[in-house]
């Protein structure tokens, strides 16, 4: 008898890492770091893309797929779902509605994405090799470029310009739409891309401070 529930294979592990990072991002953000955040939401699309990649190397009984999964799609909704949210809700005036409105209906449409993401696993419909609608875990690569921006204009119209973007993407996770999967040769470029952005926002923080 296990003394403890759930699985522990590394493809779970780093789910888990991706899911730290998100939270580890939210409570930088709430606490003002502004370019911490922004890393950490990068780290955990790298630690996501590569967790199936890890799961599919073994044949695991049916049990531990369907956890993997669940766990998974758990994980999104905290990492790509409510920590944008938290990391915008932050850099907000305190009556940008319209912004809180929009960033909540992002919220919801990732929810709507990935409950139907695993109804189409679960009951085996989906296209193999094709996402229905963007998968929400491109926030991680799209956000950060929008969000570095604002923050070098010192955040300046940032509820307009997060407004916008969050409808444009939420809609996007609901719209009926196949889009191709990346295969792990792509997701390495990108993750690399993420890691080399990383670096160069350390780099341009040193440079300016030495202004």
């Amino acid at each position: 008898m296990k003394k403890f529930i759930g699985y522990y294979r590394d493809c779970d592990l780093l789910t888990m890492s991706g899911t730290f990072m998100a939270m580890l991002g939210c409570i930088m953000a709430i606490r003002g770091s502004v370019f911490i955040p922004i890393f950490c939401l990068i780290i955990s699309g790298i630690c996501d893309a590569f967790d199936g990649t890890l799961a599919r190397r073994k044949n695991y009984k049916n049990e531990m797929v369907v956890y993997g999964s669940q766990l998974d799609s758990l994980s999104d909704m905290v990492s790509f779902g409510l920590f944008p949210l938290v990391l915008t809700v932050c850099h907000l005036p305190n009556n940008a509605y319209f912004s809180y409105i929009a960033i909540i209906f992002y919220a919801i449409c990732g929810m709507i994405r990935l409950a139907y993401f695993n109804t189409l696993d679960i009951c085996n419909t989906g296209e193999k090799g094709y996402f229905v609608g963007v998968p929400i875990t491109f926030i991680s690569i799209l956000y950060p470029v929008v969000y570095v921006i604002c923050a070098l204009l010192k955040f300046k119209y940032f509820n307009i310009i997060s407004s916008i973007f969050f409808v444009l993407v939420g809609l996007s996770f609901i719209y009926n739409i196949k889009i191709k999967k990346l295969d792990d040769k792509y997701k390495g470029v990108i993750s690399v891309i993420g890691i080399l952005f990383i670096i160069g926002m350390i780099l341009l923080k040193i440079f300016i401070k030495k202004l």
